[in-house]
C-alpha cells in the first residue's frame, strides 16, 4: 500500500503536467491561415480565426468563428457547422472523428464523385503528451475520372483541416486559391506535433509538412499584402528564374519561405532590380516570397511553383 500512493500521485502529477485534451470548440483556440489568391499578382494574405460570442440555433449553443456557427458533439465525436448567412441555414457535419480506412464522405445531397472523399489512412500526432488522431482524405471533387486528378487533404483531431476550416464544404478547388494553417494556439500556447502532418497538395499526398512549430516562428505580421506590380519569371521556376522588381531597390530584403512557414531564404541585398531564385530551393511545392524595400517601406509578397 505503501508503495501504491506515491505512484498514484507521479500519475496523477504527469496528467496534471500535460493538461486535458484540446477540443475544438475551446474558446481560447486561434488557427492562423495564410490565402494565396491569384489577382494579376499572386498575393499572400494572413488571417487569425477565434471564437467569438455564442449564438442558440434549435435548442443547440453554437460559437461564432468568424463566418461560421460551430458547435461539437463530444459524445457523438463529431463537429458541426453552419453559416453565418441567411443564404445556407441548415447545419452541415464539418468532422467526424469516427471515421474509419475506406469510409467515404460526401459534401452534397447527389453523393456524385463530385463531392466524393474516402479515408486512405489513419495515423496520429502528439500535442503536449496527448495523442490526436490524423485522418487523411482523397477523392475527385472536380468529377474527372482520370486518377492523376485526385486530391488530398488531412483532418487533425481537435484542430481541424490544415486547408481552412470550412475544407472541404467549400474547398475552391477550381480557382487558383490555397488555404493553409500556419498556425494553431491553445490558451496562448503552439504546440508542436511530435509527426508533421502532410499539408494538401494537388495531385501529391506528401508534398508538405505541418508541424506547428516552424510555422510558428514567421509571423503574420511580417508579411502583408501586395501594393505593387511584381513577377516571377519564368514561373513554375527553373533555374533561371528571377523574381523581377517594378524598381532598382537600393536597400531591400528577401525572405522565401515554403507554406508552413519555413524559411528557404533570408537575405539582405543592395542595388537589385531582379533577383535569381532558381537556385534557391530543391524540394517542390508552392513557395512564398516577401520583398522589403527598406528605404520606402513598401512590401512585396507573392508566390511561385517548384515542380
Amino acid at each position: 500500500m505503501k508503495t501504491t500512493v506515491p505512484i498514484a500521485l507521479l500519475f496523477i502529477s504527469t496528467i496534471s503536467s500535460y493538461g486535458q485534451k484540446i477540443r475544438f470548440t475551446d474558446t481560447s483556440n486561434v488557427w492562423t491561415t495564410v490565402l494565396t489568391k491569384p489577382d494579376h499578382v499572386y498575393y499572400v494574405l494572413f488571417q487569425d480565426f477565434r471564437y467569438s460570442k455564442d449564438t442558440f440555433f434549435e435548442g443547440f449553443t453554437y460559437h461564432q468563428l468568424g463566418g461560421y456557427y460551430i458547435r461539437e458533439d463530444t459524445t457523438a465525436n463529431k463537429v458541426f457547422l453552419r453559416y453565418a448567412s441567411a443564404n445556407d441555414t441548415s447545419e452541415h457535419l464539418l468532422y467526424n472523428y469516427n471515421l474509419r480506412v475506406s469510409d467515404t464522405v460526401y459534401y452534397d445531397t447527389a453523393k456524385d464523385l463530385a463531392n466524393k472523399y474516402w479515408v486512405y489512412q489513419i495515423d496520429s500526432t502528439q500535442i503536449n503528451g496527448i495523442w490526436y488522431k490524423v485522418w487523411h482524405f482523397e477523392g475527385n471533387p472536380l468529377n474527372n475520372p482520370s486518377p492523376l486528378t485526385l486530391y488530398h487533404y488531412n483532418i487533425i483531431e481537435s484542430i481541424g483541416c490544415t486547408n481552412g476550416l470550412d475544407f472541404p464544404l467549400a474547398p475552391s478547388l477550381e480557382s487558383m486559391s490555397c488555404t493553409q494553417f500556419t498556425c494553431f494556439k491553445n490558451n496562448g500556447s503552439s504546440y508542436p506535433l511530435s509527426d508533421p502532418v502532410a499539408a494538401w497538395y494537388i495531385w501529391e499526398r506528401s508534398a508538405l509538412q505541418f508541424d506547428n512549430a516552424t510555422s510558428c516562428t514567421l509571423a503574420a505580421s511580417n508579411l502583408s499584402i501586395n501594393t505593387k506590380p511584381l513577377s516571377v519569371f519564368p514561373n513554375p521556376i527553373d533555374a533561371t528564374s528571377k523574381i523581377i522588381f517594378p524598381n532598382n531597390i537600393r536597400d531591400g530584403k528577401l525572405i522565401i519561405c515554403n507554406t508552413v512557414g519555413q524559411m528557404v531564404i533570408n537575405i539582405n541585398f543592395k542595388d537589385k532590380e531582379e533577383f535569381l531564385i532558381g537556385n534557391a530551393v530543391y524540394s517542390p511545392g508552392i513557395y512564398f516570397y516577401h520583398v522589403s524595400d527598406n528605404q520606402s517601406g513598401v512590401a512585396y509578397t507573392g508566390k511561385f511553383i517548384y515542380r
